[in-house]
């Protein structure tokens, strides 16, 4: 039967669709691109293995579906009501007459079967001992049948068709597994220059005085990456890995409460500490190199520790936030987001911490008798500095913010007052007025350090005279 219907898997196509029967009396419907049905099919739809026929109009008119036994299922429509009907009914009656057949098959067996028993009952080696074979032999026929048959079933899926060209189509080949080539790595040993006995007592093998670790890897030196996973090997000798080894070692795996014996502990080092890998290269070729890179272990010949008490670590972080203000004030280009947001976090007083939290910590008179005088006075003058600091980053970001930002600017001298004025209560000094209501701060650093200590100073500004006053 040749007709012309069309298929689809996710978009209808036209195809003219061929059923023919095979030498074992099973049905293939084969579908072409035109109606040369000489040529290779573009694919195959075998009906032993489908279920039933059925109507679906659902997606299309004229459409009816198959449902295989895998529960997929091909969507085919045809070009009218008459056309889809005959299609329908006679498939399902090739699915009749293959269930048919397949029962009265069965029906076969089990009475040649019964015959057979009844033949072979006395007999203790009967069709028992040839049956495995028999239904191995007739599955592989079976399947060595059913694989010849089906032609290019990559050609189902709609993107793997291409347009009605005279030209050859490419055949499509599943994927393939290949191992390439395969290297097998032994990692021996490897002596360093400098090698002595590591052991107290000075009995025992010259080894290496530090512990090392390899890492071996293959690289691709044409594409420029690597290639390989890293295999890692440990060729230090068992005295010079004891130096690595924590005090708890000797008892992982629960074996503190006895030694290990001889043939244990070789096959635990032989798991633990691998000597040998294999590679393994799809695409061999010139260019790719077996890399090995050496770690050592040195150890620490000298370390300094030193211990800080509370208000040591106050002035250590005032003095770094000094420091690291005036070197943004003194730059030649200026950081204009850095220097916003050192100000920011130094002159803000709504959060419970950074120098005012400090300062409450340390200079607050219930606070200050805990602590040396030298000390007090010490971190009392990094805060003048600080003060002094943050003054002249404030000249420095008012000369070169945009208009767009004056509030801001205001925002962080009125907070800058308020920092400096609770600073002075802390520390029982003269008020501060470091900001007049239509004045930049003064770019002088001994006028906010007098200003925060009480004495009044005069100084010339741009050609004009400026005074402070103690209030």
């Amino acid at each position: 039967m040749n007709s012309a219907i069309s298929v689809t898997m996710r978009s209808f196509k036209r195809r003219f669709f061929h059923l023919i029967q095979l030498g074992d009396g099973s049905y293939n419907l084969n579908f072409y691109k035109d109606e040369k049905i000489s040529k290779e099919p573009k694919g195959s739809i075998f009906l032993d293995s489908c279920m039933g026929v059925v109507q679906n109009n659902k997606v299309r008119r004229f459409a009816f579906e198959l449902k295989m036994q895998d529960k997929s299922s091909y969507l085919l429509a045809a070009d009218s009501e008459v056309e889809m009907e005959e299609w329908i009914t006679i498939l399902n009656k090739i699915l009749q007459l293959n269930f048919e057949a397949a029962m009265q098959e069965r029906r076969n067996g089990d009475s040649h079967e019964d015959d057979e028993q009844s033949k072979l009952e006395g007999s203790g080696s009967g069709l028992d001992s040839y049956l495995p074979e028999l239904v191995k032999s007739t599955r592989e026929a079976e399947i060595k049948l059913k694989s010849e048959s089906r032609v290019k079933l990559f050609y189902l899926d709609p993107d793997a068709q291409k347009l009605d060209l005279p030209s050859a189509e490419p055949e499509v080949k599943p994927f393939e597994e290949k191992f390439g080539k395969r290297i097998l790595v032994k990692c021996n040993d490897l002596s360093f220059n400098l090698q002595c006995c590591v052991a107290e007592n000075e009995e025992g093998p010259t080894t290496n005085v530090e512990p090392f670790f390899v890492t071996l890897s293959l690289f691709d030196i044409k594409c420029n990456r690597k290639i390989s996973a890293d295999f890692h090997v440990d060729l230090n000798h068992f005295s010079v890995r004891q130096m690595l080894a924590t005090p708890s070692s000797a008892l992982m795996n629960g074996s503190g409460q006895s030694s290990p014996t001889l043939p244990d502990i070789l096959h635990e080092a032989a798991m633990q500490y691998p000597k040998q890998g294999i590679f393994s290269v799809t695409c061999p070729h010139p260019d790719i190199f077996l890399v090995a890179r050496i770690e050592k272990v040195l150890p620490i010949m000298y370390q300094h520790h030193t211990d800080l008490n509370p208000i040591e670590v106050a002035i250590d972080e005032m003095s770094k936030k000094v420091a690291e203000l005036r070197q943004l004030c003194s730059s030649a280009d200026v950081d204009m987001i850095k220097l916003q947001l050192k100000l920011q976090g130094s002159v803000s007083v709504q959060v419970n911490a950074g120098p005012l939290a400090y300062a409450r910590a340390f200079l607050d008179d219930t606070n200050t008798k805990r602590y040396p005088d030298n000390k007090v006075k010490l971190l009392k003058e990094v805060f003048r500095q600080f003060v002094e600091a943050c003054g002249q980053a404030l000249v420095v970001n008012e000369r070169l913010i945009k208009e767009d930002q004056l509030e801001y600017q205001e925002e962080m001298k009125a907070n800058y007052r308020e920092m400096a004025k609770e600073l002075s209560e802390i520390m029982h000094e003269q008020k501060i007025c470091p900001l007049e209501e239509k004045t930049s701060v003064l770019p002088n650093s001994l006028h906010i350090f007098n200003a925060i200590s009480g004495t009044p100073t005069s100084t010339m500004v741009h050609g004009m005279t400026s005074s402070s006053s103690v209030l």
